[in-house]
């Protein structure tokens, strides 16, 4: 799976709950406009998960996509 850098992820900042109404379901999966894929859903479950170990910054960052756990 490709690995994207933040400035190639700032587009998606905020569009997910806004696009759709609410946060993606764990079987989601995101097309990407350089091709490839990004499992969103599973994504936030395994932040979820690791939120023990999630920075501060990295918690606002999620939290800034409407993730409620992160806030």
């Amino acid at each position: 799976m490709q690995r994207l850098s933040r400035q190639e992820l700032r587009p998606w900042r905020g569009t997910w709950s806004g696009r759709a109404g609410g946060l993606p379901g764990r079987g989601h999966v995101e097309l990407l406009p350089a091709g490839g894929e990004h499992r969103t859903g599973v994504w936030i479950v395994n932040q979820n998960q690791r939120r023990g170990r999630l920075t501060p910054e990295q918690l606002a960052q999620i939290a800034e996509l409407g993730v409620h756990w992160a806030r």
